[in-house]
């Protein structure tokens, strides 16, 4: 082979070492570009989900709407917080109650998130005291990923829990007697007299309402005074749904119903049993937790009933409901973050 050969065929090859060469580090360049993309795609699609979630907690009451009713809501329940006013959601505003029931059923994100790596929290906008924290956070800090989306949002705490509206006007066999005191349950809206032929018991749903001593955990409990022209004393008192109207209430007279409120009443709270509200001002909050873990104590509830000892006046109007909100969260709507975390 002459010169001109030798030197043409190692140009040939250096030529094809220099393509190897290039070729390869074209195919790294595509194994890490590709590797990039999946892992902006990867991220993308983190981003998207946990901003999707967020906004549908923040603006959706929730499907079904009232999930937030059941004990052990449907493993398919798409779990938002949004308040619902006159049948439509109210963005931003969040009820508590939902809030609560979320926490209780914390598996129910899942449905949002599509993953078991999640974690929500929410803090009060002004110190990021927290209020409520869903998931397990201790494996974020090794994940590959994060997403994370905040939203500012104000929550709902006061939950109605049953309301006596014109306790004054409800009682027509006693009109225009100021000295006659008249005796209430909760029954509906507005509140059944319990009186002559009209006793009430707790296998009527409406009769009673229920607390628990988790429920005292999670919660604070008041008698709000929400009209009152004209009544100056007014006395309450919690009991068992059952106690006084089986058996012990049945068809008595009066004189022997409220004699055995008053033993009923005498055995939670000691003699006398009647607690006496003492801000009857309108806008006034009784603190009740205390009282209402007595009757647990002594064996009564979770159903209850609240009783009211009210001088009749025609002319007066009382209003009062019973309401619970998250411990230490006040009566007002309150500004707060929601940060929801996911990651892979």
């Amino acid at each position: 082979m002459d010169d001109k050969g030798m030197i043409f065929t190692t140009d040939v090859l250096l030529s094809l070492i220099i393509v190897t060469v290039v070729l390869g580090m074209i195919t790294d360049q595509m194994d890490i570009l590709s590797y990039k993309m999946e892992d902006f795609t990867g991220r993308k699609s983190l981003e998207r989900t946990v901003n999707d979630a967020a906004d549908y907690l923040i603006k959706s009451p929730g499907e079904p709407q009232h999930w937030e009713r059941e004990t052990h809501p449907s493993s398919n329940t798409l779990p938002g917080l949004a308040v619902i006013d006159r049948g439509r959601p109210v963005p931003n505003f969040l009820l508590h109650k939902k809030v609560a029931g979320l926490k209780y059923n914390p598996g129910l994100l899942r449905n949002l998130v599509n993953t078991d790596n999640y974690y929500l929290v929410m803090t009060r906008a002004n110190d990021s005291q927290i209020i409520v924290e869903i998931g397990d956070n201790s494996s974020m800090p090794n994940a590959k990923e994060v997403a994370v989306a905040n939203r500012s949002c104000m929550l709902v705490p006061g939950e109605a829990i049953f309301s006596m509206i014109d306790i004054m006007h409800i009682n027509p066999a006693h009109p225009r007697e100021n000295t006659t005191f008249l005796w209430y349950s909760k029954a509906g809206n507005p509140p059944i007299y319990v009186g002559p032929g009209n006793v009430t018991t707790s296998s009527d749903p409406s009769s009673s309402f229920n607390v628990t001593y988790q429920d005292l955990e999670t919660y604070d409990y008041y008698i709000r005074i929400d009209a009152n022209t004209g009544v100056r004393s007014a006395d309450y008192g919690f009991t068992d749904g059952d106690a006084v109207v089986n058996g012990t209430y049945g068809d008595f007279e009066d004189k022997k119903r409220r004699d055995a409120i008053n033993d009923e009443l005498d055995r939670i709270y000691g003699q006398p049993g009647w607690l006496k509200i003492r801000d009857l001002s309108v806008g006034a909050f009784i603190p009740v937790d205390d009282n209402l873990k007595k009757v647990l104590d002594k064996g009564g509830g979770p159903d209850m009933k609240l009783w009211l000892q009210v001088k009749s006046n025609p002319n007066a109007d009382f209003d009062i409901t019973l309401v619970r909100v998250f411990h230490g969260q006040g009566y007002n709507k309150i500004p707060v973050k929601l940060i929801l975390y996911i990651w892979e």
